[in-house]
């Protein structure tokens, strides 16, 4: 452009118009640069963080799945700890259930046999008299 109006043209700086044009250019061209450039980060970092989140949410499948694994070995340990202590208390409660009626079975003969003494005992008290 300068070297249309002369071969020796004068600095870029002694015409104001050509130093407004080129700040105007200037500005032009690097609110393009920023407007690509952010751009490109966003999409950079949508990438990211898709990857991000797929990542975090298969991570977050696992240890929901270890937590829900250790949840239900720790509930079939305490049903089979639960299961043998029942089956114990059933034994015991058995075991004190046939001792009760032994003894109340035992404490009945005794006392029929106070009762036959009594009884054979009132009949000859009655038969003597």
């Amino acid at each position: 452009m300068l070297q249309i109006t002369s071969k020796h043209a004068p600095p870029f700086t002694a015409d104001p118009q050509m130093v407004e044009w080129a700040m105007h250019a200037s500005n032009h061209m690097c609110k393009g640069t920023e407007a690509k450039l952010a751009k490109e980060g966003q999409e950079a970092c949508k990438s990211d963080y898709k990857r991000f989140l797929t990542t975090a949410q298969i991570q977050h499948n696992n240890d929901c799945e270890q937590v829900h694994n250790a949840y239900n070995q720790e509930l079939n340990a305490d049903r089979e700890a639960y299961k043998a202590q029942t089956a114990q208390e059933n034994e015991a409660n058995t075991a004190k259930l046939a001792q009760f009626k032994a003894d109340t079975k035992a404490t009945l003969q005794q006392k029929m046999a106070e009762y036959e003494h009594d009884n054979v005992i009132v009949c000859q008290y009655m038969k003597c008299s």
